[in-house]
């Protein structure tokens, strides 16, 4: 494929929206693994094949979103963060119970 055809078909993919926050907790080869995913991801949803469907397609407002996963050193800071919380134990939950009549109570009435 030359140039002019690489150029001409990059023009018939719908507006694709990563969100690329994950990207900076990823290694080198993770974050090319997730680039390589992504293409492949907008190669199979987002190509139309006619500039009609393109067209209407994008009047229409279909915008497609695209997430990246998490990398394995972000994923290790969660985790650590999460094994470093308080230990959980059963505490019985504590009800209570207010009425208008203790509300009057402890403000007054406000006559007016």
């Amino acid at each position: 494929m030359n140039k002019r055809q690489w150029k001409k078909k990059q023009g018939k993919y719908l507006p694709l929206f990563p969100d690329e926050y994950n990207l900076v907790a990823m290694t080198d080869a993770e974050r090319k693994q997730a680039i390589d995913d992504f293409m492949a991801y907008r190669e199979k949803y987002a190509f139309r094949k006619r500039y009609k469907d393109l067209k209407n397609d994008s009047k229409n407002g279909n915008i497609l979103f695209y997430s990246y996963p998490v990398g394995a050193t972000y994923a290790a800071i969660m985790k650590k963060m999460r094994d470093a919380r308080l230990p959980r134990t059963n505490l019985e939950p504590i009800i209570v119970v207010q009425t208008l009549a203790d509300l009057e109570a402890f403000y007054g009435t406000k006559e007016i």
